[in-house]
């Protein structure tokens, strides 16, 4: 028995052991369809807990049930094709009344304690729900393949940049680690980076947009990117707290390694609406 567990224990702590946890989450992306609509739903809810897990450290007492209940009816109704986009914002509307009336009825909750519900459920809920909205545009595989271009690159070229040529720290309250040579290191190679991967696509003849949008797209999407990691750390910190309840060995939670996609997620989504008109 000891011998497994002497096993089992670097394994745990291993980073690429615990890519292969990743895999079956970037297949369902690849896949797209029911797979998709499951992983995000799973993913989403699991990172609904893990930010209601952390801000319960502050003493605050999140509506678990009622956002859980409309989190849960708005996955399905994504699953079911019958998600729009105006849902999203009428579904954070009734989390909202249920959330206020709570703390008239149940004096055990305060407004602050419906005021972070409401933060979470926009946080982890809403933000998932628009790599479906997305993956539901024309060409959406390949968006969504975009998305996960520019917050994965951007983290890349932000690390190596860092750790090559940091010298000046970014925000330093907020994630040490982090250099302002870093974070233009990422702003350059994850818009490059997407900008190659336009031409890419292009060149197989898919109708898409423009590589110059590409581009666009990439240098914003990988602003908001480093933003969101910044977003996720500055939580933890209010909260005092290091991670995230752990999921992934070697990664930590959804929140700890989709911080990025989320924020890269909510800037997609605003370029192809706004600039593009889907």
């Amino acid at each position: 028995m000891k011998l497994f567990e002497d096993v089992r224990e670097p394994l745990a702590n291993n980073r690429y052991f615990g890519t292969l946890f990743l895999l079956p989450i970037l297949l369902a992306f690849v896949l797209g369809g029911t797979y998709l609509k499951i992983m995000v739903a799973l993913m989403g809810l699991r990172a609904m807990y893990e930010f209601f897990v952390v801000v319960s450290h502050r003493g605050v007492k999140p509506l678990w049930r009622a956002a859980s209940l409309l989190a849960a009816l708005q996955f399905l109704l994504f699953f079911l094709d019958k998600g729009r986009m105006n849902i999203v914002p009428v579904l954070i509307l009734l989390l909202t009344v249920v959330s206020l009336i709570t703390t008239v009825f149940r004096r055990n909750y305060d407004f602050l304690d419906a005021a972070v519900t409401i933060l979470g459920y926009i946080y982890t809920i809403s933000f998932f729900s628009l790599i479906l909205l997305i993956y539901r545009m024309e060409g959406g595989t390949w968006y969504i393949l975009t998305l996960f271009t520019i917050a994965w690159g951007c983290d890349t070229f932000a690390y190596f940049s860092g750790r090559f040529w940091g010298r000046r720290k970014l925000i330093p309250e907020v994630s040490p680690k982090k250099t302002v040579e870093g974070a233009l290191g990422g702003l350059l190679g994850g818009s490059l980076i997407t900008f190659l991967f336009g031409l890419i696509v292009r060149s197989f003849g898919v109708p898409l947009m423009h590589p110059l949008h590409f581009l666009a797209m990439g240098l914003i999407g990988a602003l908001f990117s480093q933003i969101g990691d910044l977003i996720a750390s500055a939580i933890k910190r209010d909260c005092g707290v290091k991670d995230y309840p752990k999921l992934i060995p070697g990664h930590g939670g959804i929140l700890d390694r989709f911080d990025s996609v989320l924020l890269a997620a909510v800037s997609v989504f605003l370029y192809l609406t706004v600039f593009l008109g889907h």
